[in-house]
């Protein structure tokens, strides 16, 4: 019997200490209340506040930075290029719900771009050679009025491919020994050996591309070869004597331009064609002729 009292006195005190645990726990245990529901540590309730949305609206742009290249349908089977270079890129515009209202192009450069009212951009036309990389802004307009910008610049596949044209010459038929004439000269019989007198084709690309061109073509070519050397020369104008056999290739200068060159006036006359020739003998200007018999002039002035 006594035995048994114990055992009952034992259960009563565990019971006891068990009872007072869980109180203390739910005690223990902070309550978030919200109207009529409430939550303890551990449970997950959804909060919403009055005029607050549910996810945060932070909206941007896909890219902050696109570069394009554009390949020429008259020259893309004449040149080698990176087909994996873009040709057209696509905005879009993440973290809102909201619309885009409007698709802007803007700066010196945007008619060499366009853009959908999707956002997709392309170019309208390839940088020419003597500014080989144009730049651009593109602008989102969402529907509340606020703008995304992204900078936009575009180079030619065909202005990459004659640099390269023109490096592979350089490395190939231009040592360091050679003189800025010797240069000029090599560049020359470069342009005669490698292309074919077409009438009335002017554009000097085609010499290098299509092995073909006029004089005037001849001449641009020379020039742009030259002043990728590192020659200051200009392509002689207004002397179209198609077919013609010419005895002056290009003048060189020497020394430094006197006075003349230092005079608007006289410059522009100067560049302006070959009549410019007889007034720079008239100022006494050192000169040294290019001799090179052939049916096609290559006239330039070099400065």
């Amino acid at each position: 019997m006594k035995g048994k009292s114990r055992m009952i006195l034992l259960f009563a005190v565990t019971l006891m200490i068990l009872l007072s645990d869980i109180s203390v726990e739910t005690k223990t245990k902070p309550k978030l209340e919200a109207g009529k529901k409430a939550t303890t540590v551990g449970q997950k309730y959804q909060l919403k506040l009055n005029g607050v949305p549910g996810r945060a609206d932070h909206p941007v742009l896909n890219s902050g930075d696109v570069t394009l290249y554009h390949l020429s349908e008259s020259y893309k089977d004449y040149i080698t290029y990176d087909s994996s270079n873009l040709r057209e890129y696509r905005f879009r515009v993440s973290g809102t719900k909201k619309e885009v209202r409007d698709w802007k192009i803007s700066g010196e450069d945007a008619g060499y771009f366009k853009i959908t009212d999707y956002g997709l951009l392309r170019l309208n036309y390839g940088p020419a050679y003597v500014a080989p990389c144009v730049t651009a802004t593109v602008t989102a307009v969402l529907e509340d009025g606020r703008k995304l910008t992204a900078a936009v610049r575009a180079y030619s596949e065909v202005n990459i491919y004659i640099d390269k044209l023109f490096a592979d010459f350089e490395g190939q038929y231009i040592t360091p020994s050679m003189t800025t004439k010797e240069k000029a000269e090599k560049a020359a019989w470069y342009i005669s050996t490698t292309s074919d007198y077409e009438l009335y084709n002017y554009n000097w690309l085609d010499i290098f591309l299509k092995g073909k061109g006029d004089c005037y073509a001849s001449r641009y070519a020379l020039q742009y070869l030259c002043n990728y050397m590192g020659i200051k020369a200009v392509a002689c104008r207004n002397l179209d004597d198609h077919g013609k056999r010419w005895f002056m290739q290009m003048a060189y200068f020497m020394s430094s331009l006197p006075a003349l060159m230092s005079q608007s006036q006289d410059r522009m006359e100067f560049m302006k064609s070959a009549v410019g020739l007889w007034k720079i003998w008239q100022k006494r200007i050192n000169l040294t002729w290019i001799i090179s018999a052939g049916k096609r002039g290559h006239g330039l002035w070099m400065l």
